[in-house]
Formats: C-alpha cells, sequence, structure tokens
C-alpha cells in the first residue's frame, strides 16, 4: 500500500484531510481517504502521517498488503503501536497473514501541547453516554483529563457504506446531542469521513477496524487534542477478541495524542442504569445502527441492537419511560434476532435475575435458554431442534 499527497483542503463548508491511498497487492482503486469539518472547527484539523497510518495499517493488513509506504515521517511511538496492534489482531486471527511493513521516515517524536485538551466520542448509544457521566462524576472541571470536547461522525454508523448518507438524520441527531453537552460544558464537534470505505463489504468492522478507524481521526484533530478516550463495548469478565479492545487501542497513541479505552470496568447494566437516570440522557439515547427512516424514532426497535437495549431497559423497569424507543413492551418472540456470542453473553446473563424479580420471567426464561445454547453448541443463533451434524459442526467450529 502507498499513502502519498497528505493535505489540508478546503470544502464547501469548512476544511478537510485528505490522503491518496494506492493498493499494490490488493486488485482496488486507488482512493481519497478524508476526514472533514465544517467552520469553525476546520480550524483545528491538522494533516497528519498519524491520521493517514491509523487509519489504513488494519485494512492494509486484511487486504495481504505487504508493506504501508508513507512519503513523510511519523510518529515512532505511533509506529510501534500500530506494529502490535497488526500483530494482536493477526495473533488473534491467524487467517489474516503476515504483517505489512510500515515504510516511513524516521520523525522525531511530537509532543502534547503545553496545555492539554481531552475529548471522546459521543454517537449517543449507551457505552458514549456513560462515558460521560463517569467523566462529569470522576473528574473535576479544571482537571486535565475532563472531557471538553465530543467528536461525533458521520460515516461511521450514521452514513456507513452500503447505506443511504442520512444526512438529515445525522443533523438531526447531533441537534439532540447539543443540549446535553452544552449541560456538562462540552463542545460538540461534528466531523464527517470516509473511512469505513477500506472495509468495503462490512466484515471488518467488529472484528478488527472498528478502534483503528475511530481513533484515527482524532490524529487529524491533534494537537490541539491532546487526550482522547474511545468507549469501552465490554465488561473486563466478558472480554474477546474485538475491533476495539483495551490491549490494542492504546497502541494507537502517538507522541501527541493519548489514547483512553475507559469503562470496561463498568457493566453494560450498570452504563444503561446511569444513563437512564437522567431525563435528558434518556432522550437522546440511540443504539440502532439500520437505515431507518429518517423522521421517524432514531431507533427501530426491532433488531439486535435495540432489542438487546430494550432488554435491559425492561430489567431496569424503565421500557415504559423511554422516548427513542417507538415500542413500551417486549415480547419472548423479539429475542430471536439476539444472537449469543463472546461479547454478549456477559450482559446477556447480567439480565436474567433482574426480568425474574420484574415479573417477566419469560423474557428471563428465553434469556437462559439462549445462553445455555451458547455454551452448549457457540455463538451465534441457534436452531431451536438442531440435528445431530449440526451440533457436531458447531462445536467443532468453536474449538
Amino acid at each position: 500500500m502507498r499513502i502519498r499527497d497528505l493535505r489540508k483542503e478546503p470544502t464547501a463548508d469548512g476544511a478537510r484531510v485528505a490522503v491518496r491511498v494506492e493498493w499494490e497487492e490488493a486488485r482496488r482503486a486507488p482512493q481519497d481517504l478524508f476526514v472533514s469539518a465544517p467552520a469553525p472547527f476546520d480550524a483545528d484539523l491538522v494533516a497528519s502521517t498519524s491520521f493517514a497510518l491509523a487509519a489504513t495499517a488494519v485494512p492494509a493488513l486484511r487486504a495481504g498488503e505487504r508493506r504501508i509506504a508513507l512519503d513523510g515521517s511519523v510518529c515512532p511511538r505511533l509506529r510501534a503501536g500500530v506494529t502490535t496492534v497488526l500483530r494482536t489482531l493477526a495473533g488473534w486471527n491467524p487467517a489474516l497473514g503476515p504483517v505489512p511493513a510500515i515504510e516511513a521516515g524516521e520523525g522525531a517524536a511530537t509532543h502534547p501541547a503545553e496545555r492539554r485538551r481531552t475529548g471522546m466520542y459521543l454517537s449517543g448509544g449507551v457505552d458514549s453516554l456513560d462515558l460521560l457521566l463517569e467523566n462529569r462524576a470522576t473528574f473535576p472541571a479544571d482537571h486535565p483529563l475532563s472531557v471538553r470536547t465530543a467528536l461525533f461522525v458521520h460515516g461511521l454508523d450514521i452514513g456507513a457504506p452500503r447505506q443511504s448518507p442520512r444526512a438529515r438524520f445525522y443533523a438531526r441527531v447531533r441537534a439532540m446531542l447539543e443540549p446535553v453537552c452544552a449541560t456538562e460544558e462540552v463542545t460538540l464537534v461534528p466531523l464527517t469521513t470516509n473511512v469505513r470505505t477500506l472495509d468495503p463489504d462490512g466484515k471488518a468492522w467488529a472484528e478488527s477496524l472498528f478502534g483503528a478507524a475511530t481513533l484515527s481521526l482524532a490524529h487529524a484533530l491533534s494537537p490541539p487534542l491532546t487526550d482522547v478516550y474511545i468507549a469501552a463495548s465490554a465488561h473486563v469478565d466478558g472480554l474477546a477478541p474485538a475491533g476495539s479492545h483495551p490491549l490494542t487501542d492504546p497502541y494507537l497513541s502517538s507522541g501527541s495524542l493519548t489514547v483512553h479505552h475507559e469503562g470496561v470496568h463498568r457493566t453494560r447494566l450498570e452504563k444503561l442504569r446511569r444513563v437512564t437516570e437522567r431525563a435528558d440522557t434518556r432522550a437522546v439515547l440511540r443504539v440502532c445502527w439500520q437505515d431507518i427512516p429518517e423522521d421517524g424514532p432514531v431507533n427501530c426497535g426491532r433488531c439486535r441492537k435495540c432489542v438487546r437495549a430494550m432488554l435491559g431497559l425492561e430489567a431496569l423497569g424503565r421500557l415504559g419511560d423511554a422516548p427513542t424507543f417507538p415500542r413500551r413492551e417486549l415480547a419472548v418472540g423479539d429475542l430471536e434476532v439476539c444472537a449469543v456470542d463472546d461479547l454478549t453473553q456477559h450482559f446477556y446473563g447480567e439480565l436474567v435475575d433482574p426480568l425474574e424479580r420484574r415479573g417477566r420471567g419469560d423474557l428471563a426464561a428465553a434469556l437462559r435458554e439462549r445462553l445455555r445454547q451458547f455454551r452448549e453448541f457457540g455463538a451465534g443463533v441457534v436452531p431451536k431442534k438442531p440435528g445431530p451434524w449440526r451440533r457436531l459442526r458447531r462445536i467443532l467450529d468453536r474449538r
């Protein structure tokens, strides 16, 4: 892979940082990778090789590229960290093949600005809203790790590849998040990117790309951004190989930007309880990634992410007061979309007893059965009556 022509250029409403990506092993057309911001936030954009390297490294590994050749120099801390991330991902999935060599000039390590400025990624989901509230509960306002900037990105879940652009929906969700950010004295920074186009079929996103692609955008804002938080999506008791992980994300730090993978010590139910205790955060909760109508509810109420969140709300007794969901009740049949896997088994497990106490023994029994099927057959939605050959295949696949 050849990466060249890194530049910052004006756009109709602000500016963007862009770089040319040319594939050497994969049969793919060259493309421009970018991150953009409208005025006045465009003033903080920096044409950084750190952005280019972090965004392209995992796609290069997955495409079988033998090298990542960048014009210019890269921060040695990030260079070593990216190699660590790629080797970790390859260790989790040996089918990925050898780690590409990073070819770039030897640049001196950059250093943070004199005054630290801490940011985070905010989507409106359970993990990111809890991260904001946890940060406020942990650090006083004048602490250097107190969040002052929230990055809200178009092109990651809203406007993802193979979906409609959904510009109006993005603007609507941004308007919903603004009051929460104002209350917490946080500046909401809108960004637009096409980093997910490096994963055209979408198969790599959750498995290996999520963390690096998302965190690459912060490097295009550093400095002045010196620290950035990405919310953990799994509890420490339920950790499994994934695209965003506490063993990989911090290695995407550079000499001028420190990455914090935060929230792994809190369970999903604890996070959901905190987020839904407040009316303002409950009113912006958005977990759905489906390409739903722009003017309807921000959650479809039917997909696995929605049903999973609604199960948690039901366990807390708050589903009836969840304005961003189109439904106020759950039936056992709704759980058919919920596949138990290594990353979700902990959350589903912690819901069983609260649902029992809430008088929803039907849901608790259904979850208990799905967890049993997962332990016996492996990940995924298991047919209710699998034949012997299917059961054997799943056991062997899991092993």
